[in-house]
């Protein structure tokens, strides 16, 4: 899940809470099990801001390097 980066940290973290009690129900992992899916939710929103920084780090230097064009 992805919010404003201006979001207040409070709300930012009544978000994360909020999100990792449903996706900690049972009846919730059954659902996205049924459609293959499954979803890590250990990390803090910090970890997550981190996470997609790197990713977008390494996918930007690929398709640099790589000349990567939409098509």
């Amino acid at each position: 899940m992805f919010a404003p980066a201006a979001t207040p940290k409070p709300t930012v973290d009544k978000l994360y809470a909020a999100v990792v009690a449903v996706l900690s129900r049972p009846e919730m992992k059954e659902m996205l099990a049924q459609q293959l899916m499954t979803v890590a939710v250990s990390r803090s929103p910090q970890e997550f801001t981190e996470q997609v920084r790197t990713e977008t780090q390494v996918w930007s230097e690929f398709v640099r390097d790589n000349k990567v064009k939409i098509e």
